[in-house]
């Protein structure tokens, strides 16, 4: 049997060569669910320190 998914270095040309990226040959919901959350995570954050900056002015 072999993998389904595999986690892999980027390319080496790649800015960010530091990276894994993550190749999947199936679309497991939970792992869909999972980067939806994380996302929508992300943008609340953004959001926020967006609307912080408005407040306070920018950060020394």
């Amino acid at each position: 049997m072999t993998d389904a998914s595999k986690i892999v270095p980027a390319r080496e040309d790649d800015a960010a060569s530091d990276r894994l990226i993550l190749t999947l040959r199936t679309r497991d919901p939970r792992l869909v669910a999972l980067v939806r959350l994380l996302a929508r995570q992300a943008a609340d954050d953004y959001v926020n320190a967006a609307r912080n900056r408005q407040r306070t002015g920018p950060t020394q």
